[in-house]
Parts: structure tokens; sequence; C-alpha cells
């Protein structure tokens, strides 16, 4: 498994540098578009990670929502029952 990581990481970088090696640009031009590139990528993947953190933070508010309500109904029956309980006592 790690020959195949090394063979992996070479293969890699070996092709990484070719590519550059064969660009029709030249190397300001090339740095140049994988700057403008990267930081495409880096407010894109900001961007999802945000909306990643804002759908977890409403899920969980939902979640908690959804617990409190379930609470709320089981403490409502559970005094249903004591009162229900008092009045046959009562009688």
């Amino acid at each position: 498994m790690a020959i195949f990581g090394v063979g992996l990481a070479l293969g890699l970088t070996l092709g990484a540098g070719a590519a550059l090696l064969a660009a029709p640009q030249t190397g300001e031009e090339t740095r140049a578009a994988l700057r403008s590139r990267a930081r495409r990528l880096t407010r894109t993947t900001g961007r999802k990670g945000q909306d990643a953190w804002e759908d977890l933070r409403d899920e969980l508010r939902a979640a908690a929502r959804s617990v409190r309500r379930r609470r709320a109904r089981r403490a409502a029956r559970k005094a249903l029952q004591q009162e229900l309980e008092r009045e046959a006592v009562a009688d």
C-alpha cells in the first residue's frame, strides 16, 4: 500500500512538472493563471464550507426544537395521567 502511495505521489509530481514544461504559456503567465484559479477555488470552497456550516446549524436547531416539543408533550401527558389518577382515587 505504501509503495502504491509513493508511486502515485511521484506520478502526480512528474505529470505536473511535464505539464508545466509543455505549457503553451510563459512561466509568468502560467503562475498568474494558477494564482487566479487558486483564488477562485478558495472563494468557492469557502462559500461551500460556509453553506455547509449553516445547513448543519439549521439541522441542529430543528433537532433541538423537536426534542423540546417531545419533552413538552411527554410532560403534558404525564401531568394529564397524574390528574386522571388523582380523580380516580378521589372517586
